[in-house]
């Protein structure tokens, strides 16, 4: 079976940054990732109407090719600004396609990528930044020129396009989520590690100087690790209703990540957010609730946060937040 990896490009940026550094470096992890004979020659990249004889419909064109592609690759990189506002956006088509994508082929098949050389992520739309954390590479002119430096760039992006292409591609294909030795698991076995897994009996939390690790005891390539210092920080003053209505209101914002073996898996990456004087780190809530605020929270990041809570007290912040569990 070919898996289409359909690449939503802009123009708008300088193409030897974007568009066709990423499309190179696309082709090469795709080279790389057909060399394996498990995968052949099955994977192939894809935009816009290419490959589509006669004058197709554009709009149509792609959409089919996205809701029928295995991986759908999105350069979001800041391109445009509102002046009003004071924030950078990336390119409104790749968002429409974005969008698109999300809603017929689901998160799961989604990977971002970014140029941070025109701005970090934290200054996303809020319903991206707290989706799967883009891919970054910094491209600038000083780099470009030098061949050392953007063969280590190039370099980098390729092996991290590799490695999540091919999760996503194992995840589809896959009906044995079972992990084989040496390899990265399938995303499903990781989430059922966490989902299914008794927060206070089948983790080992330990501290190592700024950060806190817990270690599954059923399998002890998983790991999640928080760091609470600054290099941790999802945002150093976070502002939401439900984090800022305590005694002690600043809160703050902490990336939770998700190790197997030496991979971070980066789809399965969330936050913590420490409230009322770090007294409790609760979870994210991504989805709207019933007061039509965003106060729904995913049980995979409920878990993440039952895991770290050692105080004992995530249920009772969760009640004074207004937080409650997505089912």
């Amino acid at each position: 079976m070919q898996n289409n990896i359909f690449y939503s490009w802009q123009s708008d940026l300088d193409q030897k940054y974007n568009r066709f550094f990423i499309r190179d470096c696309l082709k090469a992890s795709l080279r790389k990732l057909t060399e394996e004979p498990k995968y052949g020659e099955s994977e192939r990249l894809d935009s816009d109407t290419e490959g589509v004889p006669g004058t197709p419909d554009i709009a149509t064109t792609i959409f089919g090719k996205i809701s029928s592609c295995s991986v759908f690759v999105a350069d979001i990189s800041y391109c445009t600004s509102c002046n009003n506002l004071g924030k950078s956006f990336p390119n409104s088509n790749v968002l429409i396609e974005l969008g698109y994508a999300i809603g017929v082929r689901g998160d799961a098949c989604v990977l971002n990528i970014m140029n941070t050389a025109y701005g970090k992520p934290d200054e996303l739309p809020f319903d991206l930044k707290h989706k799967r954390w883009p891919i970054q590479y910094f491209l600038n002119e000083e780099i470009y020129a030098d061949t050392v430096k953007r063969k280590q760039v190039k370099d980098k992006l390729i092996q991290e396009l590799y490695t999540f292409i091919k999760i996503i591609i194992d995840l589809e294909d896959s009906e044995d989520n079972s992990p084989q030795i040496g390899s990265t698991p399938s995303l499903p076995y990781i989430e059922n590690c966490v989902l299914r897994s008794d927060a206070a009996q089948d983790w080992e939390i330990s501290s190592n100087n700024s950060e806190t690790i817990a270690v599954f005891r059923n399998d002890v390539n998983l790991r999640l690790v928080v760091d609470w210092s600054d290099d941790g920080k999802q945002c150093e003053d976070f502002k939401e209703p439900w984090a800022n209505s305590y005694p002690n209101p600043h809160a703050t914002g902490f990336w939770l990540n998700v190790y197997y073996g030496v991979s971070n898996i980066l789809s399965l990456k969330s936050i913590l957010v420490n409230v009322d004087g770090a007294s409790c780190s609760l979870p994210l809530p991504r989805q709207i609730g019933i007061t039509n605020q965003r106060t729904e929270v995913l049980p995979i990041d409920y878990k993440h946060a039952q895991i770290f809570d050692q105080l004992g007290n995530l249920d009772q912040y969760m009640w004074r937040s207004r937080l409650t569990l997505a089912l």
